[in-house]
């Protein structure tokens, strides 16, 4: 590796020289063996991988920021609390998005044939999904 010296400041140059670089001998990637079995898995299976404590996380974090929002700025008559199972569709529905890409959020929610996710439709309302979306 060769640096240019007049382009790095002094401070950086010290940095790169003490920086040792050790060789990596760990097996990359998710060591799920424990968890679950790879040849019979379901992406359900991998998907409740999440931990219940990071669901309660978030869960609880949403209703707070939804709180702090309302008190915040106005009073939201039509919210209610999410919850753990409802969080679990808010993480699916995002994970589905990541692998059925659509120009747009609300093309999720289209009612035309090409477009529409109907299970999607069916798990949460598109203002729900907006509104989840904005206390993540």
């Amino acid at each position: 590796m060769h640096f240019h010296i007049e382009n790095i400041s002094s401070i950086n140059v010290l940095y790169i020289l003490c920086l040792q670089v050790c060789e990596f001998t760990e097996q990359p990637g998710p060591q799920l063996e424990s968890l679950v079995d790879r040849p019979t898995a379901t992406p359900l299976d991998y998907f409740m991988l999440f931990p219940v404590t990071l669901l309660q996380m978030l869960v609880a974090h949403s209703n707070s920021y939804a709180t702090f929002c309302m008190a915040r700025d106005s009073p939201d008559a039509v919210w209610v609390d999410t919850t753990e199972g409802e969080m679990r569709a808010f993480l699916g529905i995002n994970t589905l998005m990541g692998i059925v890409h659509m120009p747009t959020t609300a093309m999720y929610w289209s009612s035309h044939v090409f477009f529409g996710n109907r299970r999607i439709q069916m798990v949460m309302a598109y203002n729900r999904f907006f509104t989840a979306s904005q206390g993540i």
